[in-house]
């Protein structure tokens, strides 16, 4: 399959507090891994989506806005809206999501605050789910694809990068150029792309997630992350 338009759709900025990538970073590593687009899906805050964009200059890369949401029973994320959310309710995030034209992805459901036995009222209010996650173990990866297939879902991929050497291992490959938001929004739903990329090494994994876990709870817990990673526990 010829890829004409790539994009990473989990993406993590230092306003998300447990990540490294400034603005200027982002759109620097973007580029140089070969990004056509990129979504900034911040935890729980939108503020580093215009720092990005005005670090873009004349540079050809398109900006998804997005958010990763906390919810009392798990992560959820939410591209192409316009507002930030500050719902800690599940249904209520999807629906906020879905009033502002957005979409609603599931990350990571079989690792860390994904959101693991859903019942079938807010599995129907999902639209994608993130089947390659370069920050997650192959086998969590691999339980997310069946996932999908079973819940007849469309799969999604992202980095959910938090420092530079991440950005664009997993991404969504396009066929066609790209001129709007509009038609990368068609195509998801419609499932006219292929997944690319895979995951992070775990030495790097180890180091990216020591780095989150350093700038959140300091010396303990880059201790704490690193032996969960060596014990395999994501």
């Amino acid at each position: 399959m010829e890829e004409l338009f790539k994009i990473d759709f989990h993406v993590h900025t230092i306003y998300s507090g447990d990540s490294i990538i400034t603005p200027k970073l982002l759109v620097k590593a973007s580029l140089k891994s070969g990004l056509n687009g990129v979504a900034i899906t911040d935890h729980n805050t939108t503020k580093g989506i215009q720092k990005v964009k005005d670090f873009l200059k004349n540079a050809d890369l398109t900006i998804i806005d997005g958010i990763e949401i906390q919810t009392r029973v798990g992560d959820i994320i939410g591209l192409f809206i316009n507002e930030e959310l500050s719902s800690i309710d599940p249904y209520e995030v999807c629906d906020k999501i879905h009033e502002q034209g957005g979409l609603v992805i599931l990350p990571h459901p079989f690792r860390k605050r994904g959101l693991q036995n859903l019942s079938n009222e807010l599995l129907k209010k999902i639209d994608l789910i993130e089947v390659l996650n370069a920050r997650s173990s192959k086998e969590s990866n691999q339980r997310a694809l069946i996932f999908s297939r079973s819940s007849n879902i469309m799969p999604i991929a992202g980095s959910d990068a938090h420092t530079p050497f991440e950005v664009g291992r997993a991404h969504v490959k396009f066929t066609m150029q790209i001129t709007s938001e509009n038609e990368i929004k068609s195509l998801l739903r419609t499932g006219e792309f292929q997944i690319g990329g895979s995951e992070t090494p775990q030495h790097l994994q180890i180091l990216s997630r020591g780095i989150s876990a350093y700038k959140n709870k300091g010396l303990t817990g880059l201790i704490r992350a690193g032996t969960k990673k060596i014990l395999g526990r994501d």
